[in-house]
């Protein structure tokens, strides 16, 4: 597998704690469609060609998900 950013493999290696060597390329494909997801669905037009994501929802998200909402 390619080489990632400091930022890509601090989650990849968060996310493999839930999972074995085995389902490193699963995880890697689930991790990228949830976090397209995510940023599709709090993503704002702010022109000029400007989008932004809103940090609270994103986490709202995350909190739902881990059963704390």
């Amino acid at each position: 597998m390619t080489d990632l950013s400091p930022a890509a493999q601090t989650v990849l290696n968060r996310a493999m704690e839930f999972s074995g060597p085995a389902f490193e390329r699963l995880v890697r494909q689930m991790l990228g469609e949830a976090i397209r997801s995510v940023v599709a669905h709090t993503q704002q037009h702010r022109g000029n060609d400007v989008w932004t994501c809103d940090a609270d929802e994103i986490l709202a998200i995350a909190a739902e998900l881990e059963g704390y909402a």
